[in-house]
């Protein structure tokens, strides 16, 4: 079914990881989204609920009890971005930003990129870029600070492949 809506199949999912597929949107309040990654089996997926007024949260699998997780997080800010590997450090700053100050603007500090790394994907070479940043959590009343080091993929939304069939 994939092939003929001209979506990417998912190649082979590597051993020990399941596959999650989730058509994020379905409330009246978002835009559809097909959501598709791989996580650790052991992993536990939370999705957005939904009622009569929206839908709420998002796609997220994790571990929490160890704080490893993988969460989509849509931007929309500056609306349809044409070439994702060629835009500057600062647009992924202020994406990044913006996703882990979802709870507040006073839990982190020293908030840095450490490396940008274009690639291309599966799906017609579709371009994506797997960011690398760090940042301090703030954490009882900013005495304790633990370092957080993390790994994002930026990937540009098949929604015109969608548009189009």
């Amino acid at each position: 079914m994939f092939c003929r809506l001209g979506l990417p199949v998912l190649s082979k999912v590597p051993d020990g990881f399941s596959p999650l597929l989730y058509l994020y949107g379905q409330g009246i309040n978002r835009f559809p989204l097909l959501v598709q990654f791989v996580h650790p089996f052991d992993w536990v997926v939370t999705t957005p609920s939904n009622d009569k007024n929206s839908e709420e949260g998002t796609v997220q699998a994790g571990e929490y009890a160890r704080g490893d997780t993988a969460t989509l997080f849509v931007y929309t800010d500056r609306g349809h971005v044409d070439n994702i590997s060629e835009q500057k450090k600062d647009f992924f700053e202020e994406v990044l930003i913006k996703a882990i100050s979802q709870k507040g603007n006073n839990i982190y500090q020293n908030f840095k990129i450490t490396n940008l790394e274009p690639t291309k994907g599966e799906y017609k070479n579709q371009e994506y870029v797997i960011v690398d940043f760090n940042y301090e959590l703030l954490t009882v009343c900013c005495v304790l600070q633990t370092f957080h080091a993390f790994r994002c993929s930026f990937v540009v939304s098949f929604s015109k492949v969608l548009q189009n069939n």
